[in-house]
């Protein structure tokens, strides 16, 4: 058998009642799809929790029963995560199907009437498991965002550099407890963009708002040199850099 992701690509199968589970698993099985046949709700929460790729539930196994452990799992999905279920339902479709109906609170739902051909199955699988795939790729493109930062961060603490960002439509700034420092100021300390101006000693002050000004209307880097006045009354110097 062709095994594409183990199981963070696999199938999760609630069928309980009749052969619906023997004969999903049988037919992603010849697909090439690992797949795991749970046997109740809570083993399907379990076997999710440790991984897949999707879930096939029969609707009969959400009637009468406690929805709510999996309803919570779908929940606290991550941001790159939305989960692909394959809901099996009988003739009529979800518009006639009560509990196929409860396919606005699972999610990212898709509807197999019941008879199915097995190339029907096989082919949402694959929608699902591509799917699946592209949700990974996000997670992995996040975490190294993530870890990109990090190092980032560590680089400017190493070298006490402060990093910050202004937001010219709204001249709002935000910037790192290290840019704060910089300015005779404490982590806890407020210093917004009227604080920014302000520190800036006087003879300073019109070249570093004519160097602002041009970066923000030409977009070229803002590189420049000044003074700043410590709230006790000292000066320091800073070297400022921005990309608009």
């Amino acid at each position: 058998m062709s095994i594409p992701g183990l199981l963070s690509e696999r199938a999760i199968i609630l069928a309980p009642r009749g052969r619906d589970s023997q004969i999903a698993m049988r037919i992603l099985d010849e697909a090439g799809y690992l797949a795991t046949v749970a046997h109740d709700l809570f083993e399907l929460v379990k076997e999710l929790s440790s991984g897949a790729g999707l879930a096939i539930i029969a609707d009969e196994a959400l009637r009468n029963s406690d929805i709510k452990p999996l309803l919570d799992l779908i929940s606290r999905q991550p941001a790159w995560s939305d989960l692909p279920i394959v809901l099996m339902t009988h003739h009529g479709g979800p518009d006639h199907n009560p509990s196929a109906r409860m396919g606005n609170l699972l999610g990212n739902v898709t509807f197999l009437e019941r008879p199915f051909h097995p190339a029907t199955l096989v082919s949402l699988v694959v929608t699902a498991v591509r799917g699946r795939r592209r949700q990974y790729e996000a997670r992995a493109r996040m975490e190294d965002l993530h870890e990109s930062e990090g190092r980032l961060q560590n680089a400017l603490k190493a070298g006490r550099l402060g990093s910050w960002l202004l937001e010219a439509e709204y001249l709002k700034l935000t910037c790192s407890d290290i840019t704060k420092s910089h300015y005779g100021r404490n982590e806890q300390d407020t210093f917004n963009y009227d604080d920014w101006l302000a520190a800036v000693y006087f003879e300073d002050q019109p070249r570093m708002q004519s160097a602002l000004q041009r970066s923000l209307d030409t977009g070229v880097d803002l590189i420049i040199e000044y003074r700043n006045v410590w709230p006790d009354g000292s000066l320091s110097w800073v070297d400022v850099r921005a990309r608009a």
